[in-house]
């Protein structure tokens, strides 16, 4: 076989060179284009990094309330500055207490755009029309939105899956439920109304006889007598496990002084020592803005997709129970979550009813997630909903004192803003109060 290509070659010497040459030329060129393109291409990595180190390293977070009478707000505030400490490059800045005065937001906005800022984040602003006319008029700034609903070119909207955890908590509640009656307390709006749904499946799916007496309480009211409000609220329906999502654990002092049971949130660290604390959820929102910085980096910003944060991301996890709760409660509880996660069964399963009596998925069906995030304005079939204006009556409610606020109400707004050397100093003040209790 050898010999024969050898007598090739021979009577073909002249081919046989000019294919040599040309397989050569061809490797050489070859080599030389990938070369090229591979520096080309790593300058080009190099280059864009650059430039958004140099044209985009301003960042801003815009909240709406203050941090002192606002957990959740404080809770996204220290994982921001957590998840620029990852960032050097970043020069961030905060203002809080911006209120519901838009024209106050606009100015913000424009001495931020005057100064170079190129990347906001925003926390608690109400999705208006009005709010969305201001984004637009800065097209060419990013604008991150919590919780957002609109999809722009230059608005990109994140949330977290804090309801898959609500499911649980709910099979907790109503496990832990003597009476059957269990409470829950909102003063966010529509924002939250999917995750009680999933609160309410979670009690569903272990106590069917169970009821959840739901009280909104309107911002026109003053907070500073809450506790007789759910006092009154948890007496009234002999409420013996109560939870809510709330600016604060509002119901978290109010359930001891009581002596029942609660479920906090993933602001309450002082409560989790409470005895009669159940459980709650915790959230590391510095993952959350460490995704979202790398995506300004990187120059990878979606604005047609919400960005969701859940569990796979490493972000949300449900606390450890307390004592009060049963081996067999955390025993059901932990089976029923590795039956959903390995897709043996769905929480999204019908028939799902609301408690108008609309069907929204048949009996066998699965209801689509995208759906029942949508639907924020209905509520699921063992919801009772009640407003304080028919719960309590006039005598009560001057009892209360709740009256119309003045002013700007119950937030008590108070513009306070933070440089990069101040939100260190806070971030630090705060870990340590954190390991100190």
């Amino acid at each position: 076989m050898i010999q024969k290509i050898k007598n090739f070659l021979l009577r073909h010497s002249k081919y046989s060179i000019l294919f040599f040459t040309l397989g050569i030329a061809l490797i050489t060129s070859v080599f030389f284009i990938s070369s090229h393109y591979v520096e080309r291409h790593k300058n080009l990595q190099i280059y864009n990094l650059v430039e958004t180190k140099k044209n985009e390293n301003k960042i801003l977070m815009m909240l709406q309330s203050n941090i002192r009478n606002d957990d959740k707000a404080k809770t996204h505030m220290l994982g921001f500055i957590k998840a620029s400490i990852r960032f050097p490059n970043f020069e961030i800045s905060v203002v809080e207490g911006v209120g519901t005065d838009l024209n106050k937001f606009t100015q913000l906005v424009e001495n931020a755009y005057k100064e170079g800022v190129r990347n906001i984040f925003l926390l608690g602003f109400s999705n208006t029309l009005e709010f969305y006319n201001i984004t637009r008029k800065y097209n060419d700034v990013s604008f991150f939105v919590f919780n957002g609903e609109e999809l722009e070119r230059n608005i990109k909207n994140y949330s977290i899956k804090i309801y898959l955890e609500k499911y649980y908590l709910g099979m907790l509640a109503g496990i832990q439920s003597k009476t059957g009656q269990i409470g829950y307390f909102m003063n966010e709006g529509l924002a939250s109304i999917h995750s009680l749904n999933f609160f309410a499946r979670g009690v569903d799916f272990v106590n069917p006889k169970a009821v959840i007496h739901v009280l909104g309480l309107d911002e026109k009211y003053n907070l500073s007598n809450i506790d007789d409000v759910l006092s009154k609220f948890i007496k009234r329906f002999d409420i013996d496990v109560i939870s809510g999502s709330a600016k604060k654990c509002y119901w978290c002092k109010v359930a001891e002084a009581n002596n029942v049971s609660f479920i906090g949130q993933y602001t309450d660290e002082s409560n989790k020592f409470s005895p009669l604390y159940l459980g709650a959820y915790d959230v590391d929102f510095s993952k959350v803005y460490s995704y979202l910085f790398s995506m300004i980096i990187n120059g990878t910003i979606n604005y047609k997709e919400l960005s969701w944060f859940g569990r796979d991301d490493d972000v949300i996890k449900l606390s450890p129970f307390s004592l009060l709760v049963s081996r067999d409660a955390i025993y059901r509880i932990k089976s029923r979550k590795r039956n959903l996660d390995n897709g043996v069964d769905s929480m999204l399963k019908g028939p799902i009813y609301s408690n108008t009596g609309q069907l929204f998925a048949p009996a066998d069906s699965i209801m689509s997630e995208r759906i029942i995030i949508k639907q924020d304005t209905w509520f699921y079939r063992n919801v009772v909903q009640h407003d304080i204006d028919k719960l309590y009556s006039e005598e009560d409610k001057a009892q209360m004192k709740l009256e119309e606020p003045v002013d700007e109400g119950i937030n008590d707004f108070v513009l306070i803003q933070y440089n990069e050397d101040e939100l260190l100093q806070l971030l630090n003040s705060e870990e340590k109060y954190l390991k100190d209790m």
